[in-house]
């Protein structure tokens, strides 16, 4: 009331001092023999309740000039949040049995975050909402933390800490929302989903090795399927469901699930050709084998997404992108098509999945030259019927291509049974070409 700035900064630097003579005399005091009720934990709280209690009295009193209080509130708050959370942690690490330290650290920050939500509250302190989001770096920062430590995301209790905290984090991210810029709250939301992504993806891999245990790709799959799922499961939401989506639909659509659909492709990519695809303790049958049924999945969530896409506004950086997807998702089958080709080679005709063996083998470039002429044929055709020119060229690209390839590279590595079946059913399948699916009209002879 008297403005007196002079004792309020001389007060306001007694925080740090009392902190580092804390920290200085902790490192002589004896261990504590009782968790809570000991001198640690107490000086610590003392610290962390006073550096808070400062941090909401300057947001409603100014302790100087108007900026520099706000400032200066915001450090308080800062200190204050990092003394509460590293005191209770502290106390957990020393009293807590080892394999649920951890656990029992992240439920401590959950419970720290609804407590802080409960603060803004009641004491209309609308900075808290800042400190609420510290829960979602601290789950990040355990994450990496418990990927060294342990196997999966369930173990140790987190079962328990993991869906709390989630849940915590959610219902935070509610509460506060309208407390934060749009731009903080996109931020988080996205930020959550890949967590949660992430954790979920690790754990389903972790789940599905120990289930079979035998063929290593059980885990390979397990690692996108979670992702899958939650993206199919926001593409299929309305902008009239409950929160988040009545709210944040545009941002889950556009800015969440941009990164993870670049993921799930580039790993349909690095899966097809890294993986032989072995299902064991299954047979591995062609197209009905774990990694096809997984790929045909990933398409479908493709689909999903690029539906859902056209119902909003779409960001600038992903327009050009959209226009990109169905040739981006037709050069991805024609991959996928030639991975399914290799690993049944593999499997039923013994040749050893590696690009050398696989280069060397006249079955495979034969193979190769009759599966690329089907496929032209049946993209030609199709285009024939529906009219799409552009389609159309590329399967006679891709003929052209296979025409090359057996007068440059087969006449040379192949021979016997393998170029006869070669050459004959390329030229086979040329002449249904031929008849079946001559070029289609340009647009304006159409019209």
């Amino acid at each position: 009331r008297q403005n007196r700035s002079l004792p309020r900064l001389f007060g306001l630097l007694l925080q740090p001092a009392a902190g580092v003579a804390f920290l200085a005399g902790a490192h002589a005091a004896a261990p504590a023999a009782t968790p809570i009720l000991n001198s640690g934990f107490a000086g610590g709280l003392t610290i962390a309740l006073s550096g808070l209690f400062c941090a909401w009295h300057g947001s409603r009193h100014r302790f100087v000039k108007q900026d520099l209080g706000q400032v200066i509130a915001a450090v308080l708050l800062v200190w204050g949040t990092i003394w509460w959370l590293a005191t209770g942690w502290h106390e957990i690490e020393a009293f807590a049995r080892p394999e649920t330290v951890r656990s029992l650290q992240l439920a401590y920050a959950s419970a720290s975050a609804l407590a802080f939500v409960a603060l803004r509250r009641k004491l209309d302190w609308v900075a808290a909402a800042y400190a609420v989001l510290a829960l979602l770096p601290v789950m990040a920062i355990w994450g990496l933390g418990w990927h060294e430590r342990y196997a999966h995301p369930f173990a140790a209790y987190g079962f328990a800490a993991w869906p709390a905290a989630f849940a915590a984090l959610y219902w935070v991210l509610l509460r506060v929302e309208n407390d934060v810029p749009e731009s903080i709250s996109r931020t988080s939301h996205c930020l959550a989903l890949w967590l949660l992504a992430l954790l979920g993806g690790w754990e389903c891999a972790w789940q599905l090795d120990a289930a079979v245990g035998e063929g290593r790709i059980w885990s390979d799959i397990g690692r996108p399927l979670v992702p899958a799922l939650l993206a199919a499961w926001i593409a299929t939401r309305r902008g009239k469901d409950h929160w988040p989506f009545a709210a944040h639909l545009r941002t889950y659509l556009a800015y969440a699930l941009a990164p993870v659909m670049a993921v799930l492709w580039f790993w349909v990519l690095y899966i097809n050709f890294k993986a032989s695809g072995d299902p064991r303790p299954l047979p591995y049958l062609p197209l009905l084998n774990p990694l096809d049924v997984a790929v045909a999945l990933l398409a479908v969530v493709f689909l999903l997404w690029w539906r859902a896409l056209q119902r909003i506004a779409v960001p600038p950086f992903l327009a050009q992108f959209m226009a990109a997807v169905p040739p981006g998702m037709g050069a991805t089958g024609f991959i996928w098509a030639n991975g399914v080709l290799l690993r049944t080679l593999h499997h039923w005709a013994e040749v050893p999945f590696r690009l050398d063996a696989m280069w060397r083998s006249t079955l495979v470039q034969a193979s190769f030259s009759v599966f690329w002429s089907a496929l032209a044929l049946g993209a030609m055709v199709l285009a024939n019927r529906r009219r799409l020119r552009p389609v159309w060229m590329c399967g006679a690209a891709l003929l052209a291509v296979v025409v090359a390839k057996l007068f440059l590279l087969d006449l040379q590595k192949i021979g016997g049974i393998e170029r006869i079946v070669s050459f004959l059913g390329v030229g086979v399948l040329l002449l249904v070409i031929g008849y079946l699916a001559p070029v289609p009209p340009r647009k304006e002879a159409q019209s």
